[in-house]
C-alpha cells in the first residue's frame, strides 16, 4: 500500500531491463480487484505477519480465488519457533504494530484451512537486524543507507530497540517460506 515503495519496485524493474513486463498497481490483500483464477503465482512478502489471524485467512483466501487451478502461492514471513506470547509482545512493541506471527504448524494451518491443497515449507534463522543479513537481502549499498538512516537521531532509538529485541529472541523467531497450491479442481 506505499506509494513510494512501489515507485522503488518500478524503478527497480526498469533497471534490470523487465519493467516492461511488470505492471505495479496498488491494492487491498483482502479485496483484489482481479478477476477468480487470473494468476499463476502469487507473491507475499512479510506481510501476513502483520495481519490478524482472520485477517490473515482472508488475505490467503483472497490470493486463493484469483489463483488459476494449480496455481501457487508463495509466502515468506516471521516464525515463531515456539508458541510464546511474550515474543509477539516484544515484537508488536518494538515495530509499533500489533503483529501476529505463528509458529510453523500455526502457518502451515492457516494454508490448509484456507483452501490450499499442498503446503512445502523452508524455515530458517532470522537475519533482519544481522549485518550479514542485511548486506544478503539489501546489498552493500542499500545496508549502508539503512546505517546511516538508524544512526540518524531521530531514528536510533527505534532502530536500537528493535535491534535489542532481535538480538534477544532469536532463539525464538525465525523466517518461515511456503509454496502453497491450488487444487486443480477448484
Amino acid at each position: 500500500m506505499d506509494a513510494q515503495a512501489l515507485e522503488v519496485a518500478k524503478k527497480s524493474a526498469e533497471t534490470a531491463g523487465v519493467g516492461h513486463l511488470i505492471r505495479f498497481e496498488r491494492a487491498n490483500a483482502m479485496k483484489l480487484p482481479y478477476e477468480d483464477a487470473s494468476f499463476d503465482i502469487v507473491i507475499n512478502e512479510a506481510m501476513l505477519t502483520m495481519q490478524a489471524d482472520q485477517a490473515k485467512k482472508k488475505c490467503v483466501m483472497e490470493y486463493l480465488r484469483v489463483l488459476k487451478p494449480e496455481g501457487l502461492l508463495l509466502t515468506h514471513d516471521v516464525l515463531l519457533k515456539e508458541a510464546k506470547e511474550s515474543v509477539r509482545q516484544e515484537l508488536s512493541q518494538a515495530i509499533h504494530v500489533n503483529v501476529g506471527p505463528l509458529t510453523q504448524d500455526g502457518w502451515e494451518q492457516v494454508m490448509i484451512e484456507s483452501g490450499y491443497c499442498d503446503v512445502k515449507v523452508l524455515t530458517g534463522e532470522m537475519t533482519l537486524m544481522k549485518l550479514s543479513g542485511m548486506i544478503y537481502d539489501e546489498g552493500w549499498l542499500g545496508t549502508l543507507k539503512i546505517c546511516v538512516n538508524a544512526c540518524k537521531k531521530e531514528n536510533r532509538k527505534q532502530f536500537l530497540t528493535m535491534y535489542k529485541m532481535f538480538d534477544k529472541n532469536k532463539k525464538n523467531l525465525g523466517f518461515i517460506a511456503m509454496a502453497s497450491y491450488k487444487s486443480s479442481n477448484r
